[in-house]
């Protein structure tokens, strides 16, 4: 079977698809064109990285809040995952702050 129609008979794989062609549709619409790696340099790719990582750490929290709010029966589960995902993050973040530091001072000597 052809990766195509492994994609097509997999519901996740599917819903992945959808969700990486629906992304790029926004992208597109919203900048005109698609991820360009030279439309940056490392720093600014990591600035890039930085930023949304930290959304991700804002929607994780979000999310907790409202899962807390919900009160669905096991949330105690549900509600330490999203703060292990925003723990791990946050220590994604402190790495990329520390690597564009070094970057830089590099870049500077």
């Amino acid at each position: 079977m052809k990766i195509d129609e492994q994609i097509l008979a997999n519901p996740v794989l599917r819903e992945v698809q959808n969700l990486l062609e629906n992304q790029t549709a926004k992208g597109l619409a919203k900048y005109g064109t698609t991820v360009n790696i030279d439309d940056y340099s490392l720093v600014e790719w990591i600035d890039h990285a930085i930023e949304e990582a930290m959304d991700m750490i804002v929607y994780y929290n979000c999310i907790i809040k409202k899962l807390i709010e919900s009160g669905i029966k096991e949330i105690d589960l549900i509600v330490q995952l999203f703060k292990s995902e925003a723990s791990e993050m946050a220590y994604k973040v402190d790495f990329l702050v520390n690597f564009r530091k070094k970057q830089l001072e590099s870049v500077e000597q």
